[in-house]
């Protein structure tokens, strides 16, 4: 499992649900994770597989070496890589050390703003699938985008699980975190994301000021790290809404904050799919997203509603208030989970062990069939 760099974001949670919902005494997953990764959980990984730092891979040299030393020295069966157009890099590595099932997964997408990024995105996304033997994506809008509209690719759900006690809305849990971060009877907005312009927090503080006029009691948790919360925090000021901004940094308790919340926002520029807005659901939120996250989302129809971002930030205060309005006070009631018709094939992390076999056991067909050849 190449993993990149685990900060406490979206991919890290989705290859970790990987890690527990596979049957180890058929599989047993190496975790490749980059050396300046910031939150790692390494208790976890070590009790049901294998953790190895590599550099990072804007060190490439050092970084492609240490990929193919491993590769060479492991003899893995499949080389999963979660690095989107950056899994070029070690797929190269495990196709030069003669790994025999190469999964490219696609875990995001491109759009407007953070140019030097996608620019890096477009310019590796034709060489991306080179070396893969599987292509694989989080959603079907990130494979399209990744592969095109004429490749076949497996869709891995990036699922939680939302029978789990801790995602489960707990009106005791909502009181005793409102208390500790001072909310009282504050209308809470919550947003889970790194600290970059994808996510937008700049417009979500617009979106907040808005908020402000009709809920002057609204406070406005930020959760995550990253290069532009200096930005963010200076942007905050400047709106005169120091005291109602609450900068949490990086948390492993995020299900537990989301308890605390009355409204989730997340007006990203895109989002290969949005993971952070699956749990909010599953935690019972009304959710408001912009309508670049794709309709995978949407676990419940009563609490995901899409707005273009090109509506201005009071339009998107009204919804989110409009939302609550509707919602409030049914935190508890089961979700109605929505389900899609698709050409493409998925699989859930319950399936990835007889997923993984199959794929090897495919594999091994091929490699028996070229022997008698």
């Amino acid at each position: 499992m190449v993993v990149g760099k685990m900060k406490g974001g979206g991919v890290e949670s989705i290859v970790m649900e990987y890690l527990r919902h596979v049957e180890r005494n058929q599989v047993r997953m190496t975790f490749l994770i980059d050396s300046d990764s910031t939150l790692v959980p390494e208790a976890e990984i070590r009790e049901y597989g294998d953790l190895i730092y590599i550099p990072p891979y804007r060190r490439q040299i050092a970084y492609q070496r240490t990929l193919e030393r491993i590769f060479a020295e492991n003899q893995f069966d499949i080389a999963h890589c979660h690095i989107s157009t950056l899994s070029v890099f070690p797929l190269l590595a495990a196709w030069k050390a003669g790994i025999p099932v190469r999964i490219n997964h696609a875990h995001t997408t491109a759009g407007k703003g953070e140019w030097k990024r996608n620019a890096l995105k477009y310019a590796l996304r034709p060489f991306a699938p080179a070396f893969a033997t599987e292509l694989c994506a989080c959603s079907e809008f990130a494979g399209r985008w990744m592969y095109g509209n004429n490749r076949k690719f497996t869709v891995m759900c990036n699922s939680v699980d939302f029978t789990a006690p801790l995602y489960a809305y707990n009106e005791g849990a909502r009181q005793e975190t409102r208390r500790e971060l001072g909310l009282d009877s504050a209308f809470v907005i919550g947003h889970v994301g790194r600290f970059a312009q994808q996510k937008n927090h700049s417009f979500l503080l617009d979106i907040f000021k808005e908020i402000r006029e009709t809920r002057p009691e609204a406070k406005l948790l930020l959760i995550g790290s990253g290069e532009r919360e200096t930005e963010i925090r200076r942007k905050a000021e400047s709106l005169g809404l120091t005291d109602a901004v609450l900068f949490l940094g990086q948390r492993s308790d995020v299900p537990r904050l989301y308890q605390a919340m009355d409204v989730f926002i997340m007006p990203s520029l895109y989002e290969g799919l949005g993971m952070t807005t699956l749990e909010a659901q599953y935690a019972g939120l009304p959710v408001i997203m912009s309508d670049v996250i794709p309709q995978e989302t949407t676990i419940d129809r009563r609490l995901a509603q899409y707005i273009s971002l090109s509506e201005s930030a009071s339009v998107w205060a009204a919804r989110a208030l409009e939302l609550y309005e509707t919602r409030k006070g049914r935190r508890a009631e089961p979700l109605e989970v929505v389900s899609y018709k698709s050409e493409y094939r998925y699989v859930g992390p319950e399936d990835l062990t007889d997923w993984y076999l199959e794929l090897a056991g495919r594999q091994a067909k091929r490699d028996s069939g070229k022997e008698g050849i």
